[in-house]
C-alpha cells in the first residue's frame, strides 16, 4: 500500500530536525516584523546534529548568532516528533526563560496540523504539553527547579548569568543524572567563575562529556559583509572587523567588557576587572619567578624556637624583617570553616615591598596566636585587623589576652559583645575598640588606595596568590567591588587595607610618636629634678600624654555613626569559636 504525502512527510520530519525546518519552519523575525520561513546557516545545523547526536552540548555564542532561536525549533521538533520527552527550560530569570518557551510555540504554531500530535492538552505562559505525552516547561534557577522531574532535555539559556548556579547542580542537573537526560547550555561568557565556565574549562580538559561548540558572529553572513582584519590601537592585536561589527560596538556604546562578552568571546575580558588587566599582567609576570626565602611557624614561638623555617607552611617569607625597620601587618580574618580564609599581609613601610603573606583556614582566636610572633618577629609590627564579624574575636584576643599594643584602633559604632562565654568583653557605642571597621563608606576607599599603589607600581609584589585573586576580583553590578562567585578576595582585602593604612595613617602614627618624644623631652629637661626622682618622672610622663583623637590617630577617616544598622546586621555572635 502506497504511503500518503502527509504521512512520508512526517516521516522525513521525524528523522531529520534540518528537513522540517528548511521545510515548515516559520518564526517571528524581530527585523521585519513578520513570521518569516527559516533557513538554517551551517553552524547552525552543526548545532542541531550535536544536539542529536551528543547527550550533553555546551555552545559560546556571540549575539546575533540565532541560537536562541535554532534551540528553540529543536525544542519545538523534539516534543512534536517523539513521545514522553519531558524538556525544562532554565534562564536566570523567569522572564528569559518564558521567552524562550514563546518561540518554541510560534514554530508548533506554526507547523501544518498534520504534523503536529492530535491533541494539546495544556498551553499557558510557562507549559505546554502535548497528548503524546511531550512536555515543555519554562522556570527560573532554584534549588527545587528539576527537583523530582524525569527530564529528557535541559536547556540552560545564558547559563552564565544564573546568579544561584549552585542550585542548577542540586537540582535541575541532577533530574537528567538520574534520566540521563541531555543537557544544553548555551551562553556568551561572563567572567570565570560560574558554572558555565568551569563546565566549559573541563570539557577542554577532557574532565566531563559536554561537546563544545562556539558560534562566533563571522559564521553569520549577514554580519561580516565587508569584513576585514584591523590593529586594535591600546594592544597592538589585530581583530575582525565589519560594518556590522561597529554598530553593534555604538550599540553597546564601546564599552569593552560588553564587546568582549556580546562579541568577542572573551571570558577573560568580559568582566568588570577592579583592577587593570595591564597592571595585573606585569605583575604576573614578575611574582611567576619569585619563591619564598623560608616560611613562618608560628607554633616554635611558644618553645622559644626560630619561627623562621624551611619547611613548608601557609605562611610565606620573601624578605625577613630588617633592623629598625616599620612593618604593617594587616589581617583580613574569616570563620576558618568556610570557603574563605583568614589572611595576613605584612608590608614594610619604608619600601612598599609585601615581605610576608599568609593564607589559612583556622578560628579567629587562634588566629591570634599567628599574628602575635610575627608581629614581634617583625619589630612590633602596626597591626591592623578588620572586625566586621569575626575579626572583632581576634583583635580583642591579641590586644586583651595576649596584650599586643601596637594596634589600629577605632570606634565602635554599636554595643556589642566579643570574646569567650566566660570571659565576654562588652563593648560599649562609641568605645575605642582595637581594629578596623570596613563598611560600604570605607570599602571603595581601600580599593582606591590599592589601585593607586598597584597603577603607580610603587608595591612590590611577592606573592603569586595574591595576583591569581586579581582575575576574579571584579566589580559587580551593584558597583561593589569583590571577588567572583567560586573565588576569594582575602589576600587582596588585607593587602588593600595595609596599604590604606599606610597611605592615609601612617603619618599620623609617626606624627604622635614624634610629639610625644619631642613634649616628653621638653617636660622632662624642666621638670625633672636632679636627682631623678621616679615620681616625679612618672607625672611628668603623665602629663606629655597626648590624646590621639586630637592626632587623628584612632578612627581618624570616617564618622561611622551613621553605619550603625550596617555594622549590626555584618556583626555574629562569635561565642561558638569558644565552646
Amino acid at each position: 500500500m502506497a504511503i500518503s504525502k502527509e504521512k512520508l512527510e512526517t516521516l522525513k520530519c521525524m528523522a531529520d530536525p534540518i528537513y522540517w525546518i528548511d521545510t515548515y519552519g516559520m518564526c517571528f523575525n524581530a527585523e521585519t516584523q513578520t513570521v518569516d520561513p527559516m533557513v538554517c546557516y551551517d553552524y547552525q545545523k552543526e548545532a542541531l546534529q550535536n544536539f542529536e547526536k551528543y547527550r550533553n552540548n555546551i555552545v559560546l555564542k556571540s549575539r546575533q548568532t540565532g541560537f536562541s532561536v535554532i534551540t528553540a525549533a529543536y525544542i519545538a521538533w523534539t516534543i512534536m516528533f517523539k513521545s514522553q520527552q519531558r524538556v525544562l527550560i532554565l534562564a536566570n530569570d523567569l522572564i528569559s526563560s518564558v521567552r524562550l518557551l514563546k518561540t518554541v510555540k510560534e514554530f508548533i504554531n506554526n507547523t501544518p496540523e498534520f504534523l503536529k500530535p492530535k491533541t494539546i492538552l495544556k498551553d499557558n505562559e510557562k507549559y505546554f504539553e502535548f497528548s503524546n505525552g511531550s512536555w515543555v516547561k519554562a522556570v527560573a534557577c532554584s534549588p527545587q527547579a528539576g527537583r523530582g522531574e524525569s527530564l529528557t532535555l535541559l536547556v540552560i539559556d545564558e547559563a552564565a548569568f544564573i546568579e544561584n548556579d549552585e542550585d542548577i547542580k542540586a537540582g535541575a542537573l541532577m533530574a537528567t543524572s538520574k534520566t540521563k537526560g541531555k543537557t544544553l547550555m548555551i551562553s556568551t561568557p561572563k567572567g570565570t567563575s560560574n558554572l558555565y565556565f568551569k563546565t566549559w574549562a573541563n570539557s577542554i580538559k577532557k574532565e566531563n562529556d559536554y561537546h563544545r561548540q562556539i558560534a562566533h558572529w563571522t559564521q553569520n553572513p549577514t554580519c561580516i559583509k565587508g569584513l576585514e582584519k584591523r590593529i586594535n590601537q591600546d594592544t597592538g592585536k589585530e581583530f575582525l572587523w565589519s560594518p556590522w561589527y561597529q554598530e553593534q560596538c555604538e550599540r553597546l556604546t564601546n564599552d569593552k567588557v560588553k564587546i568582549a562578552q556580546e562579541l568577542d568571546l572573551s571570558f577573560e575580558s568580559s568582566k568588570y576587572l577592579a583592577i587593570d588587566s595591564a597592571v595585573i599582567s606585569k605583575y604576573k609576570d614578575y611574582t611567576e619567578k619569585v619563591k619564598p626565602i623560608c616560611f613562618f611557624d608560628y607554633t616554635q614561638y611558644a618553645q622559644k624556637n626560630d619561627c623562621f623555617v624551611k619547611q613548608e607552611t601557609p605562611f610565606l617569607i620573601f624578605k625577613k624583617p630588617r633592623p629598625g625597620a616599620k612593618y604593617i601587618a594587616a589581617v583580613d580574618v574569616a570563620r576558618g570553616d568556610g570557603k574563605d580564609y583568614s589572611t595576613i599581609q605584612i608590608l614594610d613601610v619604608e619600601t612598599l615591598e609585601q615581605v610576608a603573606e599568609f593564607q589559612g583556614k583556622i578560628t579567629a582566636d587562634k588566629l591570634a596566636d599567628v599574628i602575635l610572633p610575627v608581629a614581634l618577629a617583625y619589630n612590633e609590627a602596626f597591626v591592623v585587623i578588620e572586625i566586621n564579624n569575626m575579626g572583632l574575636t581576634t583583635a580583642y584576643y591579641l590586644h586583651k589576652t595576649l596584650e599586643y599594643k601596637n594596634v589600629y584602633k577605632s570606634k565602635s559604632v554599636v554595643e556589642q559583645w566579643t570574646g569567650p562565654r566566660d570571659a565576654r568583653w562588652k563593648v560599649d557605642e562609641g568605645d575605642e575598640i582595637p581594629g578596623f571597621q570596613t563598611t560600604t563608606k570605607s570599602r571603595p576607599f581601600l580599593v582606591t588606595s590599592l589601585n593607586k599603589y598597584l597603577n603607580e607600581r610603587q608595591v612590590k609584589l611577592n606573592s603569586k596568590r595574591v595576583v591569581a585573586e586579581f582575575d576574579t576580583f571584579v566589580i559587580k553590578e551593584n558597583g561593589k567591588a569583590e571577588h567572583e562567585k567560586g573565588a576569594n578576595d582575602d589576600l587582596v582585602i588585607a593587602l588593600a587595607l595595609a596599604l590604606y593604612i599606610r597611605d592615609v595613617e601612617w603619618n599620623n602614627i609617626v606624627s604622635y610618636e614624634n610629639s610625644y618624644k619631642a613634649m616628653l623631652g621638653a617636660y622632662t629637661h624642666s621638670s625633672v629634678p636632679m636627682d631623678g626622682n621616679s615620681q616625679n618622672e612618672e607625672m611628668t610622663r603623665e602629663k606629655a600624654k597626648i590624646d590621639l583623637n586630637k592626632l587623628g590617630v584612632v578612627g581618624t577617616i570616617f564618622n561611622l555613626s551613621s553605619e550603625k544598622e550596617e555594622i549590626r546586621k555584618q556583626d555574629e555572635d562569635t561565642a561558638w569559636l569558644f565552646d
